[in-house]
């Protein structure tokens, strides 16, 4: 058996094309049969009630009306019905009539004579003959149908010979449409198929046409959406692991040359020189510390000891840990406290740390004589906290990404001030933990501000 979609496909069509015509071939016939022959006897009956309603009229009874059948038979007549199809060809009579009296007036020999008694049952079932309110006769159908003539047979032939060529032709015409519509479909599947194995290969750039708005188009839509992250993915992956390098090759850098040159007796190992060795440690652990809480926030094993609290406390506790900094670099940090503010459902040293990331980064960017001012609001159910600086803003290139991990507008990556770049990343994280959403708005030169919702607790 195939095993191609396209062959199955055909195949299918074919099985549906075969079947009908077979279906074709059985029904229609018998069914064309049976109309022919109820059409027959229909008209049979009509004519016969013709005649037997113009010869009553005529002599005011039916004595001697089945002499006057048997001179002029129904098929050689001529009413408003039309002439019978079969009066070129003589055709026994095949309708059986009674009078009132139920006796037979048109006989159908051998089995039912003239002048025969009809039982009520038999007569009951025929069809009856009325001239003004009276029943002058009734018409007796036969049960089986009567025989067919030559040219009757040949018409029925003609006829089912003539569907018989069409359903040859609708099979012929349903398999070139059905094999058409089978490589139609499965075209684009093949291609999605090139590319799904192009991804499995390594290939993060691969992408299908879209020739359609059906759902095969949706699905090469839909797989072009997953390549374009696949390769962003890829490509946040390649520079994460690039970054992670650079990060611990500097401060190991740093350390093997110290001690190396400590071994050697080129340098003592003094009080200062074992500080800068242990800042370099510490800023190796900063970095194992901001991956290991991406890692468990990416797992859903981000542990928050949550509690109701104001958030006006959160402002005030980050504002005095940034306070002697701040003051250093004469910058004026501020809290605008909102007023009757819901508590939110919170892990305070999360939220802290958060907003410990984000003072941090504003105080880096922020010059001298700037300001930083945290706040607090509430907007349609949601606590809203911001931070905001007066330093030289984000670049409208680089707003979308500064959430990403280890991303830095700054290409150099100076790292001078110690972070990891991980700072922003673990903030977003910690804030989704919660629920909550946050993000950051700029004008270049005008400073930034970014905004935290988180769900406020009912009252």
């Amino acid at each position: 058996m195939t095993r191609s979609l396209t062959g199955k496909l055909i195949l299918a069509f074919l099985l549906v094309a075969v079947t009908s015509v077979v279906i074709m071939a059985v029904v229609i016939p018998r069914t064309t049969e049976r109309q022919f022959n109820t059409l027959v006897n229909d008209q049979q009956r009509a004519l016969m009630e013709a005649m037997l309603i113009d010869y009553y009229r005529t002599n005011g009874n039916l004595v001697g009306f089945g002499y006057y059948v048997t001179a002029n038979p129904p098929e050689q007549r001529n009413f408003q019905l039309g002439t019978d199809i079969r009066g070129q060809q003589n055709r026994r009579n095949s309708v059986v009539v009674v009078d009132d009296s139920d006796h037979i007036i048109v006989p159908m020999p051998p089995d039912l004579r003239m002048n025969t008694v009809v039982q009520p049952g038999v007569v009951a079932e025929g069809y009856p003959v009325v001239v003004g309110a009276t029943r002058i006769a009734t018409i007796i159908m036969p049960s089986n149908p009567p025989e067919l003539t030559m040219q009757e047979r040949a018409f029925l032939t003609g006829t089912n010979q003539a569907l018989l060529v069409a359903a040859l032709g609708a099979l012929l015409v349903a398999l070139v449409v059905g094999t058409a519509l089978a490589r139609g479909l499965t075209r684009p599947l093949r291609a999605l198929t090139q590319a799904v194995e192009g991804v499995v290969d390594g290939s993060t750039q691969t992408e299908v046409a879209v020739t359609s708005n059906d759902e095969l188009g949706e699905l090469a839509h839909s797989f072009n959406q997953m390549s374009q992250r696949v390769a962003h993915a890829d490509a946040l992956r390649r520079q994460m692991t690039a970054d992670i390098a650079h990060d611990l090759r500097t401060p190991l850098t740093v350390v093997a040359g110290y001690i190396e040159a400590m071994q050697e007796g080129v340098l003592e190992a003094d009080p200062e020189r074992l500080t800068v060795i242990y800042g370099e440690i510490t800023q190796l652990q900063r970095l194992v510390e901001d991956l290991m809480t991406l890692s468990r926030a990416d797992a859903g094993e981000l542990r928050l000891n949550l509690q109701s609290l104001p958030v006006n406390g959160l402002l005030e506790q980050t504002k005095a840990s940034f306070a002697v900094q701040a003051g250093k670099s004469n910058i004026d940090l501020n809290v605008i406290a909102g007023d009757d503010l819901p508590e939110v459902t919170i892990d305070e040293s999360r939220m802290l740390q958060v907003l410990g990331n984000l003072v941090s980064n504003a105080l880096r960017f922020t010059s001298d004589g700037g300001s930083i001012t945290l706040a607090s609001d509430q907007q349609d159910g949601e606590v809203l906290i911001s931070v905001r600086d007066t330093g030289k803003g984000i670049p409208p290139d680089d707003l979308p990404h500064i959430f990403e991990r280890l991303y830095r507008a700054d290409s150099s990556r100076n790292n001078d001030s110690g972070e990891s770049g991980l700072g922003l990343s673990i903030s977003r994280a910690i804030v989704q933990a919660h629920g909550g959403r946050i993000w950051a708005e700029s004008q270049p030169g005008e400073g930034a501000t970014i905004w935290i919702a988180l769900p406020g607790n009912q009252k």
